[in-house]
C-alpha cells in the first residue's frame, strides 16, 4: 500500500516539475516574441544594449530549460534500461553481478545528474527574471531618453 502511495506521489511530483519547466519555457519564448514586437526601426543607441541583454537572457533561460528537460528524459531512460535489464537478465548466470554493477554506475551518474538538474532549473528561473529586469530597464532608458 505504501509503495503505491510513494509511486503516486512520485508521479505527481514529476508531472508538476515538468509543467513548471514547460511553463517557464513558454514564458521565455513569449517574452522574446513580445519584446521583438515592441522594438521599432530606429538608429542604434546605447538604450538597445538593455534590450539585447534581455533577449539574450531569455534565450539562455530557454536553453537552460531545454537542458533540464533533456537531463530528465535521459534519467528516465537510464532507469527504464535498468529495470529492463533486471527483468531480462534474470535467468543469466551472472545476472546479479551485472545488475549490481549497472546499478552502482547508475547511482554514481544520478548524483551528478541531480546536481546538473538543480543547476539548470535554478539557472532557467534566474535568467528569466534577469531578462525581465533588463527589459524593464530598457523601457526606463527609453522614457529617460525622450524626456526633456
Amino acid at each position: 500500500m505504501s509503495t503505491e502511495i510513494e509511486l503516486e506521489l512520485h508521479k505527481q511530483f514529476k508531472a508538476a516539475q515538468e509543467r513548471y519547466i514547460y511553463f517557464l519555457l513558454a514564458v521565455s519564448v513569449s517574452a522574446i516574441g513580445y519584446a521583438i514586437t515592441q522594438i521599432k526601426v530606429e538608429p542604434f543607441n546605447l538604450n538597445h544594449i538593455a534590450f539585447a541583454l534581455s533577449i539574450t537572457l531569455w534565450s539562455l533561460s530557454f536553453i537552460s530549460g531545454l537542458k533540464f528537460a533533456q537531463l530528465t528524459v535521459d534519467s528516465t531512460f537510464k532507469n527504464m534500461i535498468y529495470l529492463f535489464l533486471k527483468r531480462e537478465l534474470k535467468n543469466y548466470p551472472e545476472h546479479t553481478e551485472l545488475i549490481s554493477k549497472y546499478k552502482s554506475d547508475l547511482l554514481n551518474s544520478s548524483q551528478n545528474r541531480m546536481k546538473k538538474l538543480a543547476f539548470y532549473g535554478g539557472l532557467q528561473s534566474m535568467l528569466l527574471l534577469l531578462g525581465a529586469l533588463s527589459y524593464i530597464c530598457w523601457h526606463g532608458l527609453l522614457i529617460l531618453s525622450v524626456t526633456p
